[in-house]
């Protein structure tokens, strides 16, 4: 700062305040005030665990596939897509079974109640599946 302090007193002296000025309401000013904004919250698409094709487990999976399939964000847009997002969750010889239902072009594949049918005769008892079935249907409708 270069300033001639006898030529330019009341520059230099406003200069000096003005200084002082912003270092103390920089000192002394209130912290910033963090404002909290929620994020979004998005309902969660119930889980649908992967079945390996164990008999014990065909009625807790039909009915998570049930709780799935009507849940508001699973928009789908026909039949197909309702067993193909079901069928998405199979492993092991549950997945071998699809895979030949899908080599012979079983036409079960068209329609989830069909599908639901054959593997309640494959993987369930006939009392729960048939249970389970009859949930997921009247979930559906």
């Amino acid at each position: 700062m270069d300033m001639d302090i006898d030529n330019d007193q009341p520059n230099w002296f406003q200069h000096l305040l003005n200084q002082f000025q912003l270092q103390f309401q920089a000192a002394f000013a209130p912290p910033p005030v963090a404002i909290e904004v929620p994020a979004p919250t998005v309902d969660a698409v119930p889980a649908l665990q992967q079945f390996t094709g164990n008999i014990e487990d065909a009625d807790l999976f039909l009915q998570q596939a049930s709780d799935a399939l009507i849940f508001p964000s699973n928009d789908f847009q026909s039949k197909r897509q309702h067993v193909i997002f079901v069928t998405s969750h199979f492993a092991d010889s549950a997945l071998n079974w699809y895979h030949g239902l899908q080599d012979s072009n079983f036409p079960c594949l068209d329609s989830l109640d069909s599908s639901v049918l054959v593997f309640c005769s494959r993987f369930g008892d006939p009392d729960p599946s048939f249970t389970a079935y009859q949930k997921l249907k009247v979930s559906r409708s």
